[in-house]
């Protein structure tokens, strides 16, 4: 006979009361089948650390979903942004018949720790974050085949090497790359999936605009030893109407205003003087308001040569 409904018998015996969300069988179903795929895992080995030299390398699919991106600094050389960095690998050990029709395994974020993931790291960080309000924003799914899609938030500053010989008329290409810290070619390849990065439609930037991406393969040599990279690049171009209305045509009117010295009387020195004066010291301090942003190249950007 089942004991009466009481919460504390509940948790301590998990007898099945008739109260809305009690345990049922389904739950007790996928309860042992986790039980059952994680007895005896070991997460410290690889997916396929016992099979042929030949047949060990473990094939990671990344996609990125770039969700904001709300920082891109000239003077710092970085960009910031927030995204979901998404991972897909299969590891046979954790196959399971699907008798229930689950489709898949979402595992509660108390299990993540018990998953072997691939050691990605971010090779251009400056600094980032994982989110974890209320929780780790973090998931891991297991498909019945052994297939772990794994998803994290991540937030972060990226290094940006700029060329800005045509600033304010200047395209940027700004790279984001992904490596292995550990495991070489040989027991890892990270591929980018069909659509490897998505951009939510609500992105957008004062100064510049989001033209293009373009994934591309980056694997690294250190000593001798092959490791997987892969990288994306994002293509920004700037918009300069701020730059024409705030520099350009004001810089065009204090040059038009200098030509006054022509139909000033010779002998008017101290207007004369005066003008010529304004109008340089005008020229210099634009000149320094339009550097400011940017840091200190030796080399010539076009708010430069406009003077």
């Amino acid at each position: 006979m089942k004991p009466h409904c009481d919460v504390r018998i509940l948790l301590v015996t998990g007898w099945i009361c008739n109260i809305p969300g009690a345990w049922t069988s389904s739950n007790i179903t996928m309860s042992t089948v986790l039980g059952d795929i994680f007895d005896g895992y070991d997460k410290k080995l690889s997916p396929k650390y016992d099979h042929a030299a030949s047949d060990r390398q473990v094939v990671v699919t990344v996609n990125i979903f770039i969700n904001s991106m709300f920082s891109v600094s000239e003077a710092n050389m970085d960009y910031s942004m927030s995204m979901f960095l998404r991972e897909r690998w299969v590891d046979e050990r954790l196959r399971y018949v699907d008798d229930q029709n689950f489709t898949r395994l979402e595992l509660d974020y108390s299990l993540f720790d018990q998953v072997w993931m691939p050691d990605m790291f971010i090779l251009n960080e400056k600094f980032s974050n994982f989110h974890e309000v209320t929780i780790p924003n973090k998931m891991v799914h297991v498909y019945p085949d052994g297939t772990v899609q794994y998803s994290a938030r991540v937030t972060g500053t990226f290094f940006c090497k700029m060329n800005l010989r045509k600033y304010p008329f200047d395209t940027q290409s700004c790279h984001f790359e992904v490596e292995s810290y550990g495991h070489s070619t040989s027991t890892m390849k990270f591929v980018w999936s069909e659509d490897a990065v998505t951009i939510a439609d609500s992105i957008e930037f004062p100064q510049f605009e989001l033209i293009e991406t373009q994934s591309y393969s980056c694997e690294k040599d250190y000593f001798g030893i092959v490791f997987p990279c892969i990288g994306v690049n994002i293509i920004l171009k700037r918009n300069y109407a701020y730059y024409i209305i705030q520099i350009y045509i004001p810089s065009v009117l204090i040059v038009i205003l200098s030509w006054v010295n022509f139909w000033l009387d010779p002998t008017s020195v101290p207007a004369r003087i005066s003008l010529g004066l304004l109008t340089v010291l005008t020229m210099t301090t634009q000149s320094a308001g339009a550097r400011a942003n940017l840091p200190r190249v030796s080399l010539l950007t076009s708010t430069w040569r406009r003077v």
